[in-house]
């Protein structure tokens, strides 16, 4: 018997992004993700069925269609987007600190420090569990006034997935 230590803050960067995703481009950075496939991960749309396994690490961005494949424009050159069907980043870790301004605060009151929040049906942290998940995906580590929330300022949090 086998048992192989595995790093997945390495590896993880290794997956692909589905390229029949539903969701529209470019798909920002801190998107809850799900598995799809062998090594293959979506947004989260469904959150009741769909089991969050981290987060985007680079904005992803639609293939160019009216030109030949793999060809990148002036400004995706030493960018770290990724495109469609490419291999992405995902960020994941439990007790990993990150900042994302991929949020809601559902009720509008603002998100206090120590807050649980959940994984809502955009793929978003949410400070209500809107999907009736139960599943904590991350921990607020600072707090956000409503004004701060609605200017869409960096929350900082602990993953849990």
């Amino acid at each position: 018997m086998t048992f192989t230590v595995r790093v997945p803050l390495v590896e993880n960067p290794y997956l692909i992004f589905n390229a029949s995703t539903a969701e529209t481009t470019p798909i920002a950075a801190g998107k809850l993700v799900y598995m799809v496939g062998d090594r293959t991960v979506d947004v989260v749309s469904t959150a009741a069925s769909q089991t969050p396994v981290g987060f985007l690490m680079q904005k992803v961005k639609a293939a160019y269609t009216e030109l030949p494949s793999s060809f990148l424009m002036r400004g995706d050159l030493g960018s770290s987007d990724a495109f469609v069907g490419d291999p992405v980043g995902v960020a994941c870790g439990n007790g990993a600190i990150y900042e994302t301004d991929q949020y809601h605060d559902v009720g509008d009151d603002g998100i206090a420090y120590g807050t649980s929040l959940y994984c809502n049906d955009n793929g978003l942290l949410a400070d209500t569990d809107e999907a009736s998940t139960s599943t904590v995906v991350a921990i607020a580590l600072n707090t956000l006034t409503t004004a701060e929330a609605a200017a869409g300022k960096m929350l900082l949090i602990k993953a849990l997935v």
